[in-house]
């Protein structure tokens, strides 16, 4: 080499080589567009999406998040060319240059933080969504000690006997459910629900928010499939209405002269538009009115009708068709094993007709209900799912905030330098502090910010589809609002340690 050629590659290291500014920048604001089509296309295509779907978005999503990464440095670079205004007040000169520099390093893994916070708030919102649902919506769905499904012919007098046999005190009611071969209420439902819109219904374009289609309209379900709902509409009688009402400690309900009442589930009302008033049924030789709507916990999973059932006055539903028999019971105290054992002893026949209703998240499809059983194994089943995605999502907040603060603690060394300079420059001790305040904060909250947009926004979309299919009352900020506080609480915890000791290491002497 000759000494022109020396002298040019000494001063190669007085080059700043920043890359394509304009293609960082690029990326970055590429990975924030996903951001919003993957909110927008959760937000009105997520019930339809199949799971090839959502597993292409997820991976789209990742690598979003490290395009983000990969430009923004190129982003505060263009910002520091510009001459923006907020550069020169304070130390934003310094601040901006030194989270630049550490973004360009730590791009890789400031995308895997973010993934990692993503999934722990994820992780603990969707815990907190189950645990609300398990403790509200399985008493709604199992309100009686013991449901017993049985024949029109059925007398239930065996099941009786085994439930007085070891509670004499448990207050039992067996009754006659009806049809009267018309099923009005049944293409009601068919044709205004949400769940049977992939069949043929259109919900949301009839009266009210209903639908317009007809059911001669809706696909037939496939064969060896259990059908939602009885092929007629099941009527139950108001005598036996009310008994069972007072059962629960319901008031009972009244019944004008030739209407009829509707008896369905919380989580459809919504769904039913104003047009369901419409809603004639023959019987007696006359048309009955909907007088009224009831959405009290009633075992309707196929039991006391599936989804819905239609009560009217005694006299009137004599005259239909026996449907099949019900028992229900409410027992005091706790059943034995032995005496859960001998109630499912007791019903040897079984019923040749069932309907399942349209419930998604727990669904028991048997004769004989008996609530105790049914609300520990469902408590189980959701708390075995829900606390390993709390400790899992812990996990990965305080691994992802460990990285942080080992990183940052590692260049204390170096920031004695840098901290040196500025005081040379005039800044006092209490003004550099705040100025490593400021730049941890800005370190800390770079990783966090993207995690807590990308999963807050699936958060209130999830919510919402969770609140509609299971009817529970909550809210976006119920669930994703708590994950966060505990999410702030730790992550305070860490940021003021690590804050504390770099700041001592920094100024020991």
């Amino acid at each position: 080499m000759n000494i022109a050629g020396l002298v040019r590659a000494d001063r190669e290291n007085e080059c700043i080589r920043e890359g394509n500014l304009i293609t960082g920048a690029a990326a970055s604001l590429a990975g924030i567009v996903y951001f919003v089509i993957f909110g927008t296309v959760l937000y009105f295509k997520g019930g339809s999406l199949d799971n090839d779907d959502i597993i292409r978005m997820i991976v789209l999503l990742i690598l979003s998040i490290y395009l983000l990464y990969w430009g923004l440095a190129s982003l505060f670079s263009l910002y520091l060319k510009k001459r923006g205004k907020r550069i020169y007040h304070g130390t934003n000169l310094f601040l901006i240059r030194q989270l630049s520099s550490k973004i360009r390093t730590m791009r890789f893994t400031f995308g895997t933080l973010t993934v990692l916070f993503t999934l722990s708030l994820l992780g603990c919102s969707l815990a907190l969504m189950l645990n609300q649902y398990q403790n509200t919506q399985l008493i709604y769905k199992y309100p009686f000690s013991v449901s017993i499904l049985g024949n029109a012919s059925s007398t239930m007098e065996s099941e009786q006997a085994a439930i007085n046999g070891f509670s004499p005190d448990a207050v039992t009611h067996v009754y006659k459910v009806y049809h009267n071969g018309g099923e009005q209420m049944r293409t009601y439902y068919l044709t205004h629900l949400r769940t049977f819109a992939k069949y043929g219904g259109n919900p949301g374009n009839g009266p009210g928010g209903g639908a317009s289609a007809s059911i001669d309209s809706l696909i037939s379900m496939p064969d060896g499939i259990w059908a939602q709902y009885y092929n007629h509409d099941p009527f139950m009688r108001l005598s036996d209405y009310n008994a069972l009402r007072r059962m629960l400690g319901f008031p009972e309900a009244g019944l004008p002269e030739g209407g009829y009442l509707l008896q369905t589930k919380y989580r459809l009302l919504k769904e039913l538009g104003d047009d369901v008033y419409q809603v004639t049924v023959p019987a007696g030789g006359s048309e009955l009115y909907l007088a009224g709507i009831y959405t009290d916990a009633f075992c309707q999973d196929g039991h006391n009708g599936s989804d819905y059932i239609l009560v009217a006055d005694d006299d009137v539903v004599e005259q239909m068709e026996v449907y099949y028999t019900e028992l229900a019971s409410m027992i005091p105290g706790t059943l034995s094993d032995e005496q859960i054992g001998a109630i499912y002893s007791s019903h040897t026949d079984y019923s040749d007709i069932i309907a399942s209703g349209t419930d998604t998240m727990t669904l028991t499809i048997t004769d004989t209900l008996i609530s105790q059983e049914l609300l520990a194994e469902g408590k189980w089943g959701y708390t075995s799912i829900s606390l390993p995605m709390v400790y899992i999502g812990l996990v990965y907040l305080c691994v992802a905030l460990t990285i942080l603060s080992v990183q940052q603690l590692s260049d204390s060394g170096k920031y004695r330098y840098h901290c040196q300079l500025l005081s040379s420059l005039g800044l006092r001790r209490k003004q550099i502090n705040r100025t490593l305040l400021k730049q941890m904060s800005w370190f800390y909250l770079c990783p966090i910010l993207p995690a807590v947009l990308i999963s807050g926004m699936a958060v209130i979309i999830i919510s919402g589809k969770f609140v509609n299919a299971t009817g529970v009352s909550g809210s976006a900020f119920t669930y994703f609002g708590t994950s966060f506080l505990i999410f702030v609480g730790i992550y305070l915890l860490y940021f003021i340690a690590a804050y504390v000791g770099f700041v001592r290491d920094v100024w020991k002497e």
